[in-house]
């Protein structure tokens, strides 16, 4: 697809001027795989679970405990958020996976990251945010 390099002639383009250029080969394996795995799933359903389905607003907000847990590893994140912003190149997502490696090594249960422990949400949020980069 694209332009024939010995002739210069149109090869598969038909007639759409974006195909002259031919087709990127990871846009190309990201939607064939994309297709795939949707096809894949179209027809496959599992049930909803309710138990979370009655959730009010006082159900998102956090406890005093989950308060108290979170504000050390926010000041963590943000520390490293500021120091992640001082090297040029790096931007939220270096900064997040950073804090998140950090505070998993200064947790007493760093076996409970990954479950939804406030501390593991906390750090990683705080450095994410408003870091910008260069």
């Amino acid at each position: 697809m694209g332009t024939d390099v010995e002739t210069g002639s149109e090869r598969f383009t038909f007639g759409i001027p974006n195909l002259l250029d031919g087709i990127e080969l990871v846009g190309l394996a990201l939607g064939l795989f994309g297709i795939a795995e949707f096809m894949k799933s179209v027809n496959q359903y599992s049930e909803v679970n309710t138990r979370y389905s009655n959730v009010g607003l006082r159900d998102l907000r956090p406890s005093r405990d989950e308060l108290r847990r979170s504000i050390p590893a926010t000041l963590r994140g943000n520390i490293i958020r500021s120091l992640c912003s001082l090297i040029p190149g790096t931007g939220p997502t270096i900064a997040s996976f950073i804090s998140y490696a950090a505070e998993k090594k200064v947790s007493k249960t760093p076996e409970e990251f990954g479950t939804g422990m406030i501390e593991g949400v906390a750090c990683p949020k705080a450095s994410n945010a408003f870091v910008r980069a260069g």
